[in-house]
């Protein structure tokens, strides 16, 4: 399943947040526009309804204060069609039984299917002398929401009763699309740049961490232990610290398993030396034993035999433990020598020359007169002495000897391949062929491409091998070409 890096997933959150944050402001905006809207003109039509009554109070007074409810129709209708006019409404006049008398527009009262008398449960409010208005909501599909309060002379008698339309509570819907509009133009504007500071704080966020990443990527455990630093004991500071923690924990666990197997090999180096030169001191002692039993003064011409086949066998066992003190030297060689430039073509051929014979045939191949790399002269003759030697060990009994040896520059590197037609190598043997102690040979150290791997790679040079049984096997040297 695929996940956004963190600092997509920080800048997702964040446009969320705003986003919402927007869409809640929005709603409540809205919602408060309409809400102060119905109070502007619940307000604005108590304030006509004021006016109404101040007017319609005025009037009276002028009439003298006191009317007969049966002539408020005539005394009146012309008044009421003149309010309903300046306050631009719907004003109509009931007689005290509820029954309609007039209005400023009957054709206003037919439209809307006002009833032609007042609500029973409105004039029983009325009726019982209650001086407030009754507001009246009984088809708000038709729009319209009629107010009724009882009209009285200045001797507090009833005369009429007087309804006033308060439908128009609703906001104008272009009002509200004029809104919308222009809170929707202010929100873009804003969303974008939000989005913006969004982008810039998950870029300044991530950075830090990004920083912490790529120094941790840098860090090689096989060659160093560098600590992270880090200004300041925020949450990555202490990030750092915990790694660094660990860092200095994994060094001295890295220094002690160095240790501990810097002490195993040699320990078992010590072993498989000692076991090798107990080989040939065994024979040794048997043969010095042997030749004294058989000294004796009348046969000095038998003893002289017996003395030059002992001279023969302490000479080879001689050169045995030579070998074995040798072969332990080179493994165990620890400095560098100086790197100088080596012609591989020389060098190699010198060495090839050394085993040429009727039983082993040399072929030598190279791309140019000369291939030369940085590395040591000495180990050039070391790593090709070995890497014959088991080429002609490995020959197979029924095919004569055949190695050959190429040389060719490819990109950046230079290749050597010595091949040869021998028995070749199993598979399980090829995990350890270049193991220290590890030889398939009855007399090996276990030495010798232990040695050649350690010195190739000492040139920045690496080795391998691939082999195929009973058809022969290719070790593949490949050095860094020099630099101009």
């Amino acid at each position: 399943m695929y996940r956004f890096s963190l600092r997509t997933r920080i800048y997702l959150s964040l446009l969320a947040i705003l986003l919402l944050s927007f869409i809640v402001t929005g709603v409540i905006a809205i919602y408060n526009d309409i809400e102060q809207n119905q109070i502007f003109n619940q307000q604005r039509l108590e304030r006509k309804e004021k006016s109404v009554r101040a007017s319609l109070d005025y009037f009276l007074k002028h009439e003298g204060g006191h009317m007969d409810p049966d002539s408020v129709s005539y005394k009146f209708g012309d008044k009421i069609c003149e309010l309903a006019d300046v306050h631009d409404m719907f004003i109509g006049l009931f007689d005290l039984q509820g029954n309609y008398l007039i209005s400023n527009n009957s054709a206003y009262l037919d439209s809307l299917k006002i009833p032609g008398s007042v609500p029973k449960n409105i004039l029983q409010k009325i009726q019982s002398g209650s001086s407030k208005k009754c507001v009246w909501e009984q088809n708000p599909l038709n729009n319209y929401t009629l107010a009724y309060w009882l009209f009285k002379d200045l001797d507090d008698q009833p005369i009429a009763i007087i309804a006033m339309d308060y439908s128009n509570l609703e906001e104008d819907p272009k009002d509200i699309q004029d809104f919308l509009i222009g809170i929707i133009g202010s929100y873009i504007v804003l969303f974008l740049v939000g989005a913006s500071i969004a982008f810039l704080l998950s870029r300044y966020i991530t950075k830090s961490l990004k920083t912490i990443a790529e120094k941790i990527k840098k860090t090689d455990l096989n060659q160093s232990f560098t600590e992270l630093q880090w200004e300041g004991n925020d949450e990555i500071g202490q990030l750092v610290f915990e790694y660094n923690k660990m860092l200095s924990a994994l060094k001295t666990s890295a220094d002690q398993l160095a240790e501990r197997e810097r002490e195993g090999a040699w320990r078992e180096m010590a072993q498989q030396i000692a076991h090798d030169i107990k080989n040939p001191l065994t024979p040794m002692r048997l043969r010095v034993q042997h030749l004294s039993r058989q000294y004796d003064q009348n046969k000095p011409e038998e003893f002289k035999a017996h003395l030059q086949a002992f001279i023969q066998t302490m000479t080879e066992q001689v050169d045995s433990l030579a070998n074995i003190a040798t072969a332990f030297a080179q493994f165990s060689k620890t400095e560098k020598n100086q790197l100088t430039w080596v012609d591989l073509v020389q060098k190699i051929q010198g060495v090839a020359n050394l085993f040429r014979s009727d039983n082993c045939q040399i072929l030598f191949q190279s791309q140019k007169l000369k291939h030369g790399v940085l590395t040591d002269p000495i180990d050039i003759e070391r790593i090709f002495t070995n890497l014959i030697t088991n080429a002609i060990q490995a020959q197979n009994d029924l095919l004569s000897c055949v190695i050959d040896i190429q040389i060719r520059d490819f990109k950046k590197n230079t290749y050597i391949v010595v091949k040869d037609n021998g028995v070749g190598i199993d598979t399980e043997i090829m995990a350890k062929l270049f193991q220290p102690r590890f030889t398939t040979k009855s007399n090996g150290t276990g030495l010798g491409l232990a040695t050649v791997k350690t010195l190739v790679e000492w040139s920045g040079g690496k080795i391998k091998c691939k082999s195929k049984v009973g058809v022969g096997t290719r070790m593949i040297l490949q050095y860094p070409l020099p630099k101009e």
